[in-house]
């Protein structure tokens, strides 16, 4: 699970599952009350405790609607997974890897 501050840090954990129960938990943890909560459309995040704005977005749909999108964190995950497995522009199905 991941949680990025627009702007700011990005906190993550290893959930083992992603039931609502267990990413209400987090976000309870790490998230200041009466802050706004942009989330995909899985539906653990519905029914979000009333101490948060919760916003959805729906992939199957749009990948941003205004200001309610997943972008930030989507780029975060991107760029993590680029940096474990590393980047091989020569080989097959590699992540691509952009030098300067």
């Amino acid at each position: 699970m991941g949680l990025l501050e627009r702007d700011g840090r990005v906190v993550t954990k290893h959930l083992p599952r992603n039931r609502r129960k267990d990413l209400h938990a987090e976000i309870k943890a790490n998230v200041e009350v009466g802050s706004t909560v942009n989330s995909d459309a899985l539906p653990s995040y519905e029914k979000m405790p009333a101490e948060f704005i919760h916003k959805a977005i729906d992939h199957a749909v749009a990948y941003v609607e205004g200001t309610v999108h997943t972008n930030g964190l989507e780029n975060f995950w991107s760029l993590l997974k680029r940096t474990l497995k590393g980047c091989r522009p020569f080989q097959l199905n590699a992540i691509p890897c952009i030098r300067s």
